[in-house]
């Protein structure tokens, strides 16, 4: 874990320092090259799992066909398929595809955070990422919704800044990548009907109550979205006894928990320091919609995927009041976030991704 406390040490230079070369843009680069080159090793060294061997066994198939064939080669989405495509032009190796794809995910990310946050804060956010557990479940396993989530991001940057179309673009580009991302049509929908964020927390834990007395399954079945279009086979697919089986525990209430407390902390910063910001409660109000969604289905196996939606917001609920607050706390809220960053790189054992480099 070296190098992971030494980016640690070099972050906290840029935090306790005030106007020297380590608040810089020069500095802030260092750090997101180190960081970007961190996690694309890690990438690289850790052992395939299951959902990347079948990446990289269509890649391979990819780089003899056409197109058309390679669309009706898989059951994915067609945006992740043309991307595959793409790449087994150029390369079928997994050293080429998987620091590529991981690459592009996490400029996917540094793109909105430069709209909303000084670009020498930047790597204080990606911190949070480098110390998320699901964050290399993304990158390195569910590769379809690493995407969807990223490209679900730079959405709320211009859904924030009311450009719609180019936030309805991104939606369809998320969904192109995984058809789960359509969940974020909810966010644009209610966002232009200007509802009040107290809608949002009674939803939220009316919804958390559901999955607490296991009675979420009986209410989705009476819901309209229980009639869109795939959603019972879906549906049917993910409480199979066959799938629950290969998952084990549904309704997890850990999940709960975890999922509960970001929202809570975000609320207390919203309105203890961010009452005004117009991004941030849009990032609130999203992480509200993205945790109900994740409420009411915890009840199928691999829920956790849908969780996975909110939890890609905790890095900037946690860091980004901290960054734009104007309070004499400052300092102690960013060591705060950093502390709580490490506690859970070792709670969920962040560090095994992390083994292979310890013999360098």
């Amino acid at each position: 874990m070296f190098y992971y406390y030494f980016f640690i040490g070099l972050l906290i230079l840029n935090l306790i320092t005030d106007k020297s070369p380590f608040q810089s843009n020069f500095y802030a680069k260092l750090l997101l090259v180190y960081m970007i080159a961190l996690t694309l090793i890690v990438g690289i060294t850790n052992t395939l799992t299951a959902d990347m061997r079948i990446y990289l066994k269509y890649l391979n198939i990819m780089g003899n066909v056409s197109l058309s064939d390679s669309m009706s080669l898989t059951r994915w989405e067609p945006g992740f398929v043309i991307f595959q495509w793409l790449l087994s032009k150029i390369s079928t190796s997994y050293m080429f595809f998987i620091p590529v794809s991981a690459l592009l995910i996490l400029l996917l990310i540094i793109k909105p955070l430069k709209e909303t946050i000084p670009f020498n804060k930047i790597p204080l956010v990606m911190f949070g990422y480098l110390s998320l557990f699901s964050f290399y479940n993304l990158l390195n396993n569910i590769l379809r919704q690493g995407f969807s989530v990223a490209f679900l991001l730079v959405m709320l940057v211009y859904l924030e800044k009311n450009r719609y179309l180019h936030a309805i673009i991104f939606l369809i580009i998320a969904t192109a990548f995984h058809k789960t991302a359509i969940i974020g049509i909810i966010i644009i929908i209610l966002y232009k009907m200007s509802i009040l964020l107290s809608k949002y927390v009674y939803i939220y834990f009316l919804a958390s109550l559901t999955m607490v007395f296991n009675i979420n399954q009986k209410l989705v079945t009476i819901l309209p979205f229980s009639l869109i279009n795939d959603t019972e086979s879906y549906l049917q697919q993910y409480t199979s006894d066959s799938s629950l089986l290969k998952y084990g525990s549904v309704n997890r209430l850990d999940f709960l928990l975890f999922s509960v407390f970001w929202f809570l902390l975000g609320l207390f910063f919203y309105k203890k320091y961010l009452s005004n910001d117009s991004f941030y409660l849009l990032v609130i109000k999203a992480y509200a919609i993205y945790g109900t969604v994740f409420f009411l289905l915890g009840f199928i196996s691999f829920s956790d995927r849908l969780a996975i939606y909110s939890w890609f917001l905790i890095p900037i609920v946690l860091f980004y009041p901290i960054i734009k607050m104007e309070s004499k706390f400052k300092l102690f809220w960013s060591l705060f976030g950093i502390v709580v960053c490490m506690a859970m790189m070792h709670i969920f054992d962040v560090s095994d991704h992390f083994s292979v480099l310890i013999q360098f």
